[in-house]
């Protein structure tokens, strides 16, 4: 019998692997890694995968961040730009750890500590299923 459970992550442990495997400019090899790193846009990705294990693979190593969720390319955590890819969204240096979600409509406890990224404006949340700000009314999942 395979159990699947559904798991939000918002930080993940990462272990690295002294294995050698083939990864890309500033990545190292990690046994379990996030199923839904952070990049420069989204610090602090809301992530629902069905799962019974983080996979294994490659991860930027640390001090570095993806660029996106696209090109998957590590940078230096102070070089990241200071833009959005999505026209929606607009970028914040001083926004919260926890915006609301479609998932996550009302946080329980959330640090008041500044997040940078892209955020969405007034009146929308995050659909965590599309990564696209809507209005709560049109949440993909309640």
């Amino acid at each position: 019998m395979i159990l699947k459970a559904t798991v939000i992550f918002s930080a993940c442990m990462v272990l690295v692997s002294s294995s050698p495997r083939r990864c890309g400019r500033n990545e190292v090899w990690a046994e379990w890694r996030d199923s839904c790193p952070p990049t420069c846009e989204f610090r602090n990705p809301p992530c629902i995968i069905e799962t019974t294990q983080p996979p294994p693979g490659c991860t930027c190593k640390p001090g570095y961040i993806y660029l996106n969720s696209v090109e998957r390319i590590c940078v230096k955590i102070s070089e990241c730009p200071k833009t959005c890819s999505e026209p929606i969204f607009f970028w914040n240096d001083c926004g919260s750890r926890c915006p609301l979600t479609c998932f996550n409509q009302e946080p329980r406890y959330c640090e008041e500590v500044c997040q940078p990224g892209c955020f969405c404006p007034r009146r929308y949340i995050l659909d965590d299923i599309t990564n696209q700000c809507v209005r709560r009314s049109n949440c993909t999942i309640f």
